[in-house]
């Protein structure tokens, strides 16, 4: 028996038995208020529009054709949640229900073959705008995913029409 134990240690070591490593549940110091949503709940006459696009190193430019942009209220809660989704962490209480509240305000639009996008109807407020833009590049490792989620806080006032580039 004392033989067994030591194998399995020594293939845990190894790299031979993978070991059951798992993140601990990363809490948020924002406490989930469903009423923090409701000035988003109401149409406005904002109209926020602009182009989403990212710059490679070598000066290409690369856009946000054909992707999800999305106008999401950015209240405490979701600034916090964002920066933990960046890190590729969900907290804990983001919820299912969290997640349906949210459906219900967040205003989705599909940028066009030059990253262009539109929102109307806005209600004022605070938005975190945000879309992913990705590509594939060839790597000394295969070929890789490159680009990532860009985010841009802004700012609508009812009847405003507010011109955003969403880059980074």
């Amino acid at each position: 028996m004392k033989n067994a134990l030591i194998i399995i240690a020594l293939l845990g070591l190894c790299g031979c038995v993978a070991p059951n490593f798992q993140r601990p549940p990363t809490h948020m110091l924002q406490v989930w208020n469903p009423t923090e949503l409701d000035p988003y709940r109401k149409s406005g006459t904002g109209v926020v529009a602009g182009q989403a696009f990212l710059k490679t190193q070598g000066g290409d430019v690369k856009v946000a054709a054909g992707e999800e942009v999305s106008l999401v209220p950015a209240t405490p809660f979701m600034r916090e949640a964002l920066r933990h989704f960046q890190q590729n962490i969900e907290p804990v209480e983001y919820t299912a229900a969290v997640r349906s509240e949210m459906n219900n305000v967040i205003k989705r639009t599909t940028a066009d073959a030059q990253g262009n996008f539109e929102f109307h109807g806005v209600a004022p407020g605070s938005y975190l705008l945000q879309v992913s833009i990705t590509w594939k590049v060839p790597s000394a490792y295969g070929i890789q995913t490159t680009g990532g989620l860009v985010v841009k806080e802004v700012e609508i006032r009812d009847g405003e029409n507010s011109r955003v580039m969403l880059t980074r």
